[in-house]
């Protein structure tokens, strides 16, 4: 009868032990819980969201990496500065070959050859010396290249901005992330004279 008194006790014992093993891991297991919709869409956004890719939509088309980055409103911008570079360098390129072919027809020394800016034609065009014509084309030759190369860096800066933009399209910037100034008031007592001053936190 004892045996089985010693018996059934350790029985009890021993499903007491395994209870407490249970509820000691159900304790200590860490539970992972699903995100939420709006967490799981900003993660696969962050997967998809490519600067490769807004690169090398912008460089084929300009504009197109901001519309992929959600940027419209910097669409305009960027074809008002290429059109107004390209209206640059097609009016600099016209005078410059007026000028061009003036100053070669006027430097031939050949009197049967008369150009659009001979002082002795008249045509209501302005009157220019040879050495002004000269002038004239190097000026509108230099601001038709300037104004190349100022397209150039447009579309260049144009694939720059789209793939800044896409490195920083899910970069959270919300309230928590903020520098606040609050100042104080320090009375050290009757033996010291009361000073006020300032104290800068940062939320991260």
């Amino acid at each position: 009868m004892k045996l089985l008194h010693l018996f059934l006790a350790l029985i009890v014992f021993t499903h007491c032990s395994v209870a407490q093993h249970v509820d000691t891991l159900q304790e200590g297991t860490v539970v992972k819980h699903m995100p939420d919709k709006k967490t799981r869409d900003k993660q696969d956004t962050t997967k998809t969201h490519s600067p490769k890719v807004a690169s090398i939509m912008s460089a084929i088309l300009p504009g197109l990496g901001q519309a992929y980055n959600k940027k419209y409103w910097k669409i305009p911008i960027i074809y008002a500065g290429l059109a107004g570079l390209t209206y640059s360098v097609v009016e600099n390129n016209k005078k410059y070959e007026r000028f061009r072919e003036a100053f070669i027809l006027r430097a031939d020394l050949d009197s049967t050859t008369i150009d659009i800016y001979d002082q002795q034609l008249v045509n209501g065009e302005d009157k220019y010396s040879q050495a002004q014509l000269e002038y004239f084309k190097n000026l509108y030759h230099r601001r038709r290249d300037l104004s190349i190369i100022f397209t150039g860096v447009l579309y260049l800066l144009n694939v720059i901005d789209a793939a800044v933009d896409a490195h920083f399209f899910t970069y959270d910037i919300s309230d928590d992330l903020s520098l606040n100034f609050q100042p104080e008031y320090h009375w050290m007592g009757y033996s010291a004279d009361p000073y006020i001053g300032g104290r800068l936190s940062l939320k991260l």
